[in-house]
């Protein structure tokens, strides 16, 4: 994503393909996932900097999705090798293993006009907003702490601890899709 946010950046680009929907014109997606993975090989032999297949491991999905975490990677799709593409709609068939992190965050205010507490860290320092994976019984928590200022968009409270499931942290330093853990 750095690649395309900055015209300036020096990040390569590269292209991996993780499957193959169309083929000398024909639709393939009902075709098996290993059928189609064997399709994906015949057309990229040799991965390059450039243009490679996505590397998949059949089975020890525990393990993978601990190589994963180990190297703070987003996380794993697993995939039933009988499953066909189905274009347009989120398939049963896979399942997507995140590697949440964690972190114990304060909150300090929240929005007015619609759900968004403000979060930030032990020295103040802005972690952006919480606005969703908030149950109706916790948002009370927010709007009953006692009120310091407020502004025209925001109320400022006295601040509560809580503990937040996160994707990762943003260059700005910010909580990319935090919720309540």
């Amino acid at each position: 994503m750095s690649r395309f946010q900055s015209k300036r950046s020096n990040y390569k680009i590269s292209y991996v393909v993780f499957d193959v929907l169309l083929h000398q014109g024909e639709s393939v997606a009902s075709l098996l996932l290993l059928q189609r993975k064997e399709l994906l090989t015949e057309l990229i032999q040799t991965d390059t900097d450039l243009l490679a297949k996505s590397q998949f491991i059949e089975g020890n999905d525990v393990a993978f999705f601990e190589l994963t975490k180990a190297q703070s990677l987003e996380g794993i799709v697993l995939k039933k090798k009988e499953s066909k593409y189905e274009i347009g709609k989120r398939s049963h068939s896979w399942l997507k293993c995140i590697n949440y992190q964690y972190a114990d965050v304060l909150v300090t205010g929240y929005r007015k006009n619609e759900f968004g507490w403000l979060l930030s860290d032990y020295n103040g320092k802005s972690l952006g907003f919480m606005e969703f994976g908030v149950p109706e019984h916790e948002r009370k928590r927010g709007y009953q702490a006692k009120r310091l200022h407020e502004s025209s968009e925001f109320v400022y409270i006295e601040p509560f601890e809580t503990k937040v499931k996160l994707r990762e942290y943003t260059k700005a330093g910010l909580l990319r899709l935090p919720s309540l853990a």
